[in-house]
């Protein structure tokens, strides 16, 4: 495997746990100063790994 494509899989993984997260706002709308925290965490991880992605695939 290389290390995009390990990096592909993380970032799937980034992407279904910003769907979790987003799909968390309206079942717990108490949460949400909390929720909305994790999906800007997980955006940033995210923009890290395109960012990578890109710089490796040059």
């Amino acid at each position: 495997m290389t290390d995009v494509e390990v990096l592909r899989i993380a970032l799937g993984k980034e992407e279904r746990s910003i769907k979790m997260y987003q799909g968390m706002l309206a079942k717990h709308p108490n949460l949400q100063d909390m929720i909305l925290t994790l999906i800007e965490g997980e955006q940033g991880h995210k923009r890290v790994i395109e960012k990578k992605i890109s710089d490796l695939t040059k």
